[in-house]
């Protein structure tokens, strides 16, 4: 019988004698904790207690201790600008850590035909960030193709390889898939949870030795607000949908009544909205916006641990002629132009929730061209 030391679905110690502590288990010979196994076969979460400094000594000891390593870096295209720790790429840049970045879930996009567009320009933007040769792959956990190319990559590399990124952007998935395709044994334990894996997870890809590790956290995700049963609608299982309306002087539209769009305007303003196929968008009178967001709250059980404030707003003035995009962490994101200038506002009463950042096109959120319609 053999017996292990440490959960082969989130990493942490083994133990038999206090159920309320990580790492619990009925026998000594079971492999996974308690709350791993309940996760990972009846999808049913059990509240943990998640110590981010400790997953941050952990990253930072790996980063530290990688003269002999190579670490892949796992991007989050559809959560972008959360997946860029800009913090642990100046460290990994500093201790000259062979770093391999893999552009993770380019499978959401309708259009992935032009891929090495992509990987053009976040090669620039890495060099930019002082990188000085970064090795790029696009990665897509469906594709068997894209799967191959990664197991050769790490099959002809001799040191120690560490896979690392923030939390759900896809690092237990994307192992599974290898270990699937090789073995056909999924033994990480996946889930839409924020750091599921909560230590150090040692692997063997083809003889090599790899390792999984937690997920470092993102500064601000509503996620962490939202009751765990409901996580799934937040991350989208198969394409982005484009939604596209022409929205009138004194028009909104609400999404899932987390927050409204509305515009000002002489004219008519084109907005294209990147989101799950699960969401729901409602068009209404910017007068009616409100009201409507009240009365229909109830519908949406996931905003009930939120605590509700006055509505607040975010406003922005457009130019003409110019696509503007405001990217909603976890959410998706907004394009709107119009051929004359409008104003644009986001209207929530849990703005305090949601991370917002907001580029004319032709700056740094230039990837979308590339993946659009």
């Amino acid at each position: 019988m053999k017996y292990y030391n440490s959960c082969l679905g989130c990493g942490v110690s083994l133990q038999t004698t206090n159920e309320n502590k990580n790492g619990y288990i009925l026998n000594e010979n079971n492999k996974y904790c308690l709350s791993c196994f309940k996760l990972k076969n009846y999808g049913q979460y059990t509240q943990k207690i998640i110590d981010t400094n400790e997953i941050n000594k952990i990253i930072d000891s790996v980063i530290e201790n990688a003269s002999n390593s190579r670490i892949y870096y796992l991007i989050d295209l559809f959560n972008l600008h959360t997946s860029i720790n800009f913090e642990i790429l100046e460290k990994l840049n500093k201790n000259n850590v062979e770093t391999v970045f893999i552009i993770n879930k380019v499978d959401l996009f309708r259009d992935i035909s032009n891929l090495e567009k992509i990987t053009d320009f976040f090669v620039e933007y890495i060099k930019n960030l002082g990188f000085k040769e970064p090795m790029f792959l696009i990665m897509n956990n469906s594709s068997k193709k894209l799967i191959a190319e990664l197991i050769l990559v790490i099959q002809e590399c001799n040191k120690n390889q560490y896979f690392i990124g923030v939390s759900n952007s896809g690092k237990s998935t994307m192992i599974n898939s290898m270990l699937k395709e090789l073995y056909n044994n999924n033994q990480i334990v996946e889930s839409y949870i924020p750091n599921t894996t909560e230590k150090i997870i040692p692997l063997s890809i083809e003889n090599k030795e790899v390792f999984d590790t937690p997920g470092f956290s993102r500064d601000f995700s509503i996620l962490k607000n939202i009751d765990p049963s409901f996580l799934r609608e937040f991350n989208p299982e198969k394409r982005i949908k484009q939604f596209t309306f022409q929205l009138n002087d004194g028009h909104s539209i609400v999404l899932d009544t987390l927050f409204g769009i509305s515009v000002e305007s002489t004219v008519k303003v084109n907005i294209h909205i990147y989101v799950s196929k699960k969401t729901n968008l409602h068009r209404t009178k910017t007068v009616n916006l409100e009201n409507y967001i009240l009365k229909n709250i109830v519908n949406y059980d996931y905003l009930s641990k939120f605590e509700r404030s006055e509505m607040s707003y975010k406003k922005y003035k457009i130019k003409a002629n110019n696509d503007f995009v405001i990217y909603i962490a976890d959410i998706g994101w907004i394009v709107a132009k119009s051929n004359e200038q409008f104003n644009l506002s986001l209207s929530s009463i849990y703005l305090n929730y949601i991370n917002i950042t907001s580029h004319y096109q032709d700056n740094d959120f230039i990837w979308y061209n590339h993946i659009k319609d």
